[in-house]
């Protein structure tokens, strides 16, 4: 039992909802079922929710929730902590460094760094899935990125993998200190795995190409290591066609593009309506990002008012990744504005269309290693006219479901191998260092 091994994944940006956690559960699950008798400490921001929410499922005596690298505890309460530097006020620095005084981390020159008690502490480790774009409104950013590269590397002594992740192609457009810096951080991994040929093409850039594979995005594990729960989930399944939706309202509010809110909640409203009329179905508002998607859910609500379907409408709150799971897994066709809440019903083959920004670095890497129809599945967020036709679309695909159904099994069975292949190369990096 002496000579177990220790690794750590750590999680890069802080988990504020389902969509960063089942990455990093996937991930844990696709090393455990590579590598024996290993001790894993699991370094995801936002402790107290992924404590909450992840438990359930990653209940086993060989894995421990730890908080993140840079994530201290006040008060009883996760506190994330990004960069302080340029912050010339003493008085914030002493305050920031008071939070830090019982945890591993401390500050140097106003920048959260690693203790060195924990130096070279784990014998392997990996970074769990993430995208690296300033310009998005979830990603680590380049700056968070390289200090979660250079600290994974401190406290890693042996192989270091970087697992599925997507790189914007406007990085070079950033400071080139900034670059550099990403740069050299990337030169401490042994292997990066990037989710498609997008973010690949960008990453040749930066480090040799024989140190990066394309593997799909973690969450396409759940086909392989869910699969019996899919099949009890819809054991004496319904007599109704289940349509669950998942909305959000941040994206226009930080692309300043606020004024096509009300026309994407109307449409789907429609939408709604339409299927209602023409089908017997049952409709899903599942709140899979905790903090946001209750405010759009709300705003769709009141546009229900006086909507005589309104009763039929089921919003549903997840009590954990368990749960979320369940309700996405049990649906026939799913409507996401969330990357990764579409992500695990259309690893299960089940129909699904993305509203997101169309140049979403993330859903243009899945597309184009599954090769499936990007115009068809991804609608444009911002494109009110794309949202318009998004009704025909979605009867076409009710009206002929086992059509589609096939033709995204056909996808992700093609690519499902490549999903444990990360892991898999980390486990013989390992017994190599050995």
């Amino acid at each position: 039992m002496e000579n177990r091994l220790k690794g750590i994944l750590v999680g890069v940006y802080p988990a504020t909802g389902l969509g960063d956690l089942v990455q990093y559960v996937t991930a844990v699950l696709t090393l455990l079922n590579n590598v024996k008798d290993v001790h894993l400490d699991v370094s995801i921001p936002n402790y107290i929710l992924a404590r909450k929410y992840v438990s359930r499922i990653m209940n086993c005596r060989n894995v421990m929730l730890i908080r993140g690298l840079f994530e201290c505890s006040l008060k009883g309460e996760g506190v994330w902590v990004r960069s302080f530097k340029g912050i010339r006020s003493r008085n914030l620095l002493d305050c920031i460094r008071r939070m830090f005084v019982s945890s591993n981390v401390f500050l140097e020159y106003g920048v959260p760094v690693l203790s060195k008690a924990m130096n070279n502490a784990y014998d392997f480790g990996c970074i769990g899935g993430h995208s690296v774009d300033d310009n998005a409104v979830k990603s680590s950013g380049i700056v968070s990125a390289t200090t979660y590269y250079r600290g994974a590397r401190s406290i890693v002594k042996g192989s270091l993998v970087l697992f599925p992740c997507s790189i914007t192609n406007t990085i070079n457009l950033i400071h080139l200190k900034k670059v550099k810096l990403f740069k050299e951080a990337l030169q401490k991994f042994d292997l990066v795995c990037v989710r498609g040929f997008y973010s690949r093409k960008t990453l040749e850039k930066f480090i040799d190409s024989s140190r990066i594979i394309i593997s799909p995005d973690t969450t396409f594990a759940i086909r392989t290591l869910f699969r019996d729960l899919y099949v009890n989930f819809n054991k004496g399944h319904k007599d109704k066609y289940r349509v669950t939706l998942v909305l959000r309202r941040d994206y226009f509010i930080n692309f300043n593009q606020i004024s096509k809110y009300s026309v994407y909640l109307k449409t789907l409203l429609h939408l709604v309506e339409m299927l209602y009329t023409r089908y017997d179905i049952e409709t899903i508002l599942l709140i899979h990002e905790i903090f946001e998607d209750s405010k759009a859910v709300k705003d769709f609500i009141k546009l229900l008012k006086r909507n005589k379907h309104r009763d039929s409408i089921n919003v549903i709150i997840p009590k954990d990744l368990f749960e979320d799971m369940r309700w996405l897994m049990s649906s026939d066709v799913v409507i996401s504005s969330r990357l990764h809440a579409g992500l695990i019903p259309l690893s299960m083959g089940i129909p699904t269309f993305f509203i997101l920004p169309r140049n979403d670095i993330r859903i243009l890497d899945v597309f184009s290693l599954l090769r499936l129809d990007l115009n068809f599945f991804v609608i444009d967020i911002f494109s009110p006219a794309e949202i318009n036709g998004l009704s025909k679309k979605v009867i076409d695909v009710v009206e002929d479901i086992s059509k589609y159904k096939s033709t995204i099994e056909h996808a992700v069975n093609r690519t499902e191998k490549l999903v444990f292949l990360p892991a898999k190369i980390l486990v013989n990096l390992i017994y190599q260092q050995c």
